[in-house]
């Protein structure tokens, strides 16, 4: 079961039921929702594997309205997402949501953008501290402040 939206929510970001029953493989009847929670689970379990490097997973979103809405939004962009890719309708625009998606995601993975009122996982024994300090990520830029280049003259 969903965490972050349900599947009404994501119903309802369509413009009648008839094209979601379509996108589920079910013309002409209502939306299957067994297709709808398993679009919605793929999302959630998608942004809980960046989530889950600096969070607790799923993140309880009990204490903070405004988490829970953030959670909400980028699981069901990214839901409908898969959805309209089941029908091979996604259009630039939703190509590019889903990519926000996903960097938004690494970003909460790297720290740049904190999750307010999300617990942190209590151990730490599988972080990597070179990673999580900036010096193994091959895939991040440097941000430093004090380099060997900017103190040359001091």
């Amino acid at each position: 079961m969903p965490n972050y939206a349900t599947t009404t929510q994501l119903t309802d970001r369509f413009e009648d039921s008839e094209a979601v029953a379509h996108l589920t493989d079910n013309p002409g009847g209502d939306p299957d929702t067994d297709v709808l929670t398993e679009v919605l689970e793929t999302a959630e379990s998608e942004i809980n594997s960046y989530l889950a490097k600096r969070y607790l997973v799923p993140v309880d979103t009990t204490a903070d309205s405004g988490l829970a809405q953030v959670l909400k939004g980028k699981t069901l962009d990214l839901a409908q997402h898969y959805l309209l890719s089941r029908g091979d309708l996604v259009t630039e625009a939703k190509a590019a949501v889903r990519d926000n998606v996903i960097q938004w995601c690494r970003d909460v993975s790297r720290g740049v953008i904190v999750l307010p009122a999300a617990c942190t996982p209590s151990s730490t024994a599988a972080r990597s501290p070179t990673v999580d300090y900036g010096f193994g990520d091959a895939a991040s830029t440097s941000s430093r402040v004090f380099t060997r280049d900017s103190q040359e003259n001091l």
